[in-house]
């Protein structure tokens, strides 16, 4: 019985969506569309393999807002979840990555296994390594802090479907966005995999 997860990728057409993207066709052990939003600019993807898959939905947004890039994908995001609950896509999981990192491969291996310990999760954070080997939280984080989480996070559809709380503009949009989860009781794991 595998799990099905739809992912949520706002874009502003960086050459390392491709890599991002490549990195979906590489998940081992469960099963996934991508929703990628060109943020004001358009879908400058080449590659047959992607643009023949199935799996992505490409769809292109006008501009969110006219301040700092960083401070946008907020409203990205919140498009994204929104046309998963329009378009009634039958998905377990909502999952986010941004044009610039990759997912490991045992992504969906790593997810089962939290569920296992914990099946009445809602929402699992996975550390992020940068490629100066430096971690995002470090082992020793327990508790939500700022600066120290990123956007490497799932969390079930059925729960933010029940919750108003979606993604604020600000510079720590996504420890906001948990801070607010974690105030409403949802059941979050920081998990120990990348």
């Amino acid at each position: 019985n595998t799990m099905f997860i739809t992912f949520i990728i706002p874009s502003i057409g960086r050459e390392s969506l491709i890599q991002s993207l490549d990195s979906l066709l590489n998940l081992e052990d469960c099963s996934w569309i991508a929703i990628i939003l060109f943020d004001g600019v358009q879908n400058n993807i080449t590659s047959n393999k992607i643009l023949n898959s199935s799996q992505f939905i490409f769809l292109e947004i006008e501009k969110q807002g006219k301040e700092d890039i960083k401070n946008n994908a907020g409203k990205v995001r919140n498009i994204g979840i929104n046309y998963i609950f329009q378009k009634q896509i039958n998905t377990d999981f909502i999952a986010f990555l941004d044009d610039d990192d990759t997912l490991h491969p045992n992504y969906g291996l790593y997810l089962t296994h939290e569920l296992r310990n914990k099946p009445n999760l809602d929402l699992c954070i996975f550390r992020m390594m940068y490629p100066n080997g430096y971690f995002l939280p470090n082992k020793y984080h327990t508790k939500l802090k700022v600066k120290q989480f990123g956007i490497s996070f799932v969390i079930r559809k059925q729960y933010l479907e029940k919750t108003e709380i979606r993604f604020q503009n600000h510079p720590y949009e996504d420890f906001l966005f948990l801070k607010l989860l974690e105030q409403q009781k949802c059941k979050i794991v920081i998990s120990p995999f990348i």
